[in-house]
């Protein structure tokens, strides 16, 4: 499972993925845009990749990804805000806790955080 799947990130480790593990089960892709999912099945039509499956959902929401991630072996949490006045005004720790809270839950074999957070003014 990925959240932030339909994203930058979550597409690009989707495509690596289908890729290289050609043998995988399902991959459920959670993200809050219904636009993106759209996207997303255009790039990945569900007749050439049946195995990917798209769940419309919010990280802030722990119930609906509690549901999503039963029975799953690999969490890849890649959701993020994008416009770093809104990260500032509305700090997102509670997805990546809900995220690892589900994972806990749910037995999760291996959790993945990819951070996507931005830098204001980084040192090089």
């Amino acid at each position: 499972m990925i959240t932030g799947g339909t994203g930058t990130l979550g597409r690009g480790f989707v495509r690596s993925f289908v890729k290289g593990h050609p043998g995988i089960g399902e991959i459920r892709v959670m993200a809050s845009d219904e636009s993106k999912h759209y996207q997303f099945s255009l790039e990945f039509p569900h007749e050439k990749f049946f195995k990917i499956r798209n769940f419309v959902g919010d990280v802030r929401d722990f119930d609906r990804i509690n549901d999503l991630s039963t029975d799953v072996d690999i969490l890849v949490h890649a959701a993020a805000m994008k416009h770093l006045y809104y990260c500032e005004t509305n700090p997102n720790s509670e997805s990546t806790r809900n995220v690892a809270k589900a994972a806990l839950e749910n037995n999760i074999s291996k959790s993945v955080f990819i951070s996507t957070d931005k830098a204001v003014e980084p040192t090089i």
